[in-house]
């Protein structure tokens, strides 16, 4: 795989860390001996949190934009998708995992489009109408029909969620979360992605880029899930 460099971003450039010095650290926080130069025995070594250099993972999601707005270095993916009868209910499923960066903290990005006013990518299958009743800022875009939010869990930091619903006969919803899942925070309850109104930009950002991507992917030929990883032994 080549090796690239983490781009200058809008949040992340007052942080900016070289590909060798963001994955020495990924290592160091998840316990492992990666990016090290092995000159002994290799069969002892930890798997290697290297970044995936894709464009576009699940078929949607910018990988760029994730990097730049969330700090969210992604390690691999996996996706599905099936089309319903004449692009009625269709379903789409991603999730991403990677580290967040500076923080070396494991993380994950889920993406989920269903029928029936429910929200998937881990928002519990809240009815998005319940939505209305905790006076979240709705969220519109020009460029498409529809409306959304976009909210978090403010007291500890470990998760924003946003969440859209379009106008159509199935009611279709498409939910994204981003969250920590680093098996650390069992040990350490103050740990959390430290988010900041950046983030919440960057996930409305993100919102947008994918209420318009996933339907017409959706509703293509039917996907058994798809998988991609860049982990390698070190």
């Amino acid at each position: 795989m080549m090796s690239r460099h983490f781009p200058h971003s809008r949040k992340c450039s007052t942080r900016r860390v070289s590909r060798r010095r963001a994955c020495l650290l990924a290592a160091v926080m998840i316990g492992s001996s990666a990016c090290a130069d092995h000159g002994g025995d290799q069969a002892s070594a930890s798997p290697v949190p290297t970044f995936l250099t894709d464009q576009t993972l699940c078929e949607v999601v910018p990988r760029q934009l994730l990097e730049d707005g969330l700090c969210f270095y992604p390690t691999d993916f996996s996706y599905w998708h099936s089309p319903g009868h004449n692009s009625s209910r269709d379903i789409f499923d991603c999730r991403i995992h990677g580290i967040r960066m500076p923080q070396g903290l494991q993380s994950s990005l889920a993406v989920s489009y269903f029928i029936g006013g429910k929200l998937g990518a881990g928002a519990g299958g809240t009815e998005f109408t319940e939505l209305d009743d905790k006076g979240l800022s709705r969220i519109t875009f020009d460029d498409t029909q529809g409306r959304g939010c976009i909210w978090s869990d403010d007291d500890r930091g470990r998760w924003i969620i946003g969440a859209w619903l379009y106008p159509d006969v199935d009611i279709h919803t498409l939910g994204i979360r981003f969250y920590l899942n680093d098996p650390r925070t069992a040990n350490d309850e103050n740990l959390s992605l430290n988010y900041d109104q950046n983030d919440i930009n960057a996930m409305t950002e993100l919102l947008h880029a994918l209420v318009l991507a996933v339907p017409p992917v959706a509703a293509g030929p039917a996907s058994e899930r798809i998988t991609s990883t860049s982990y390698s032994q070190g």
